[in-house]
């Protein structure tokens, strides 16, 4: 029996599709998937140009199916790449307030006050032990300086102020050096009852300006500034 060459075509194009089918998809539902392409296409090609168009169709199908596979494919990574960015993004913004909230905490930290009773210069257990933590802090960090100022309350004549409000600072600059701080990483400053704003007979007032302040700065020239407030 004779073949037909439409019909030797045919097979040939068939076994092409169906060859294509076994080479783009090992597992089942990507085989579905390629089998819904194709056939869909040929079916296109069967109402454009009959038998030869439904088979042409499908091949068609299989290298169209290969396309929208490898075209999922990359919108998927891009998606990820997105996603990637996007936590990358929030990390970084999470990282910065992190790091705003750690230089907040430092410079509170960085600046506190002791309070003295009426006419002493004698450091509390706990400034002591206040001052031992921040002489450890200054060891770690040979870059930092201290300024130390201390005030008194209005009471008394000036240069009684002026003495004791020098004592107050050198006793706390004294521990730190005890404990190993270097003296010129070090600076002390009396101002006396300068800056008191007690009125006379106002004990709560007063006992908020028998104190000495505590500032430690990143560089000597910074630690050389003397507080005011």
């Amino acid at each position: 029996m004779k073949t037909h060459p439409l019909t030797k075509s045919l097979a040939l194009l068939i076994g092409l599709s169906s060859s294509a089918v076994h080479a783009e998809t090992s597992e089942p539902i990507q085989a579905a998937r390629a089998a819904g392409s194709v056939f869909g296409t040929a079916i296109l090609g069967a109402a454009v140009g009959g038998p030869v168009g439904f088979v042409v169709g499908g091949v068609t199908g299989v290298i169209l199916g290969k396309h929208f596979d490898n075209h999922d494919a990359k919108m998927i990574e891009l998606k990820e790449s997105t996603m990637n960015v996007s936590q990358l993004n929030r990390q970084l913004d999470n990282r910065e307030l992190e790091l705003i909230k750690l230089e907040q905490m430092i410079q509170e930290k960085m600046q506190f006050q002791m309070y003295f009773e009426t006419g002493k210069d004698q450091l509390s257990d706990d400034d002591q032990s206040q001052i031992e933590t921040l002489a450890n802090f200054l060891a770690e960090n040979d870059y930092m300086h201290v300024a130390i100022d201390g005030y008194a309350d209005a009471r008394g004549t000036d240069r009684y102020n002026q003495v004791l409000s020098e004592h107050r600072a050198f006793n706390v600059a004294e521990l730190l050096a005890e404990n190993g701080i270097e003296a010129h990483r070090i600076s002390t400053h009396g101002h006396g009852a300068r800056y008191s704003n007690g009125l006379s007979g106002d004990s709560e007032m007063y006992s908020v300006e028998r104190k000495v302040k505590v500032k430690v700065f990143p560089s000597k020239e910074s630690a050389g500034l003397a507080s005011v407030d």
